[in-house]
């Protein structure tokens, strides 16, 4: 776990946020929810490609990375919560979209709320089912002594994660099965379908203009995104 001092840190800024988020729906939503959307675009770039950064070292069978291995996969970590905050952006899609009401002549069946968000959200769902379950098959081998001498939470999710056990040896082996299957997949999601999710969340933020390479433009600058966050959490 963390240490005490910066989890009660973390618990403090976390209460702040809410409050300020807030606040600022009260005084000045529109603003407010373009923070919000900026966040949570960055972060979910950030963790999607952390993701597919780990998927990457399994698919090349890299030897090289190491713990950054892990850095990446920590990134991943955020992408149920960043599906939770897609589920909060609903609610100010009338303040970041100018088409949630008034969509341009021929745009009407592409830019809507029930096409934009249900593709959205069934995207950031199925990437939060693939990172569960490659983090868990790619964790589960190095928690075995963890699950027999951790307490508290951290422990019980350890007990949990490594029922079943049946030596070092099969689990590094079905791991690597295991990680390997998920790994394309997870390439594949992200580059075509969170293509589609940054043409619906980002470029139509302005919906008179469009590039067919806005989509993997901004999922590139999330893939350098997690090598630069990776590099610095080893530096650090």
């Amino acid at each position: 776990g963390l240490p005490k001092p910066l989890a009660l840190t973390s618990l403090a800024l976390l209460a702040l946020g809410v409050l300020a988020f807030v606040a600022g729906l009260v005084k000045d939503p529109q603003s407010t929810w373009l923070a919000f959307q900026s966040n949570f675009i960055f972060t979910t770039m950030l963790a999607c490609a952390g993701l597919t950064l780990a998927a990457i070292y399994t698919i090349v069978d890299a030897k090289w990375c190491g713990p950054y291995r892990r850095f990446a996969e920590g990134l991943a970590a955020w992408i149920p919560f960043a599906f939770l905050m897609g589920i909060i952006g609903v609610f100010g899609g009338p303040y970041l979209f100018e088409w949630y009401d008034a969509p341009m002549h021929g745009k009407e069946d592409w830019l809507n709320p029930t096409r934009v968000y249900s593709t959205d959200l069934f995207l950031l769902g199925a990437m939060s089912l693939l990172a569960i379950g490659f983090l868990k098959a790619s964790a589960r081998p190095t928690l075995h002594d963890l699950a027999e001498n951790g307490e508290g939470l951290p422990g019980r999710l350890a007990q949990k994660w490594t029922a079943g056990w049946q030596g070092d040896e099969v689990e590094r082996a079905l791991a690597k099965q295991r990680t390997e299957r998920l790994a394309p997949v997870i390439c594949l999601v992200f580059g075509v379908g969170f293509s589609l999710f940054n043409f619906d969340q980002v470029m139509s933020m302005e919906q008179a203009w469009y590039s067919n390479l806005f989509g993997a433009y901004v999922c590139w600058g999330g893939i350098l995104s997690a090598v630069a966050a990776s590099t610095l959490l080893g530096v650090l």
